[in-house]
């Protein structure tokens, strides 16, 4: 197996996953900030406002994306897969 190739499967992969996990990564990111702010601007600390709208945030984005993600994993297996065979030559 060539040094290339292994990076080169190794950098789709990895560009892949975070493809994927970004829109959902970022969801959490953004509602948690501006949570944060919120109850910094009110001085209301209770955990639960905090963990609740990042859970519920999550969930949609990952539902609505769940389909194109799965879509962009099976065509990098796809790839991997095929480029096996090239794996194994010297």
């Amino acid at each position: 197996m060539s040094p290339e190739l292994a990076a080169d499967i190794l950098r789709f992969a990895l560009t892949t996953g975070a493809m994927v996990m970004a829109p959902i990564l970022l969801t959490g990111l953004t509602v948690g900030i501006s949570v944060g702010a919120l109850q910094a601007a009110t001085q209301v600390n209770e955990p639960t406002l905090t963990f609740l709208p990042k859970v519920i945030a999550v969930g949609v984005v990952a539902g609505i994306t769940l389909p194109w993600g799965v879509q962009k994993f099976i065509g990098m297996f796809e790839v991997v897969i095929n480029n096996i065979a090239n794996l194994g030559a010297g």
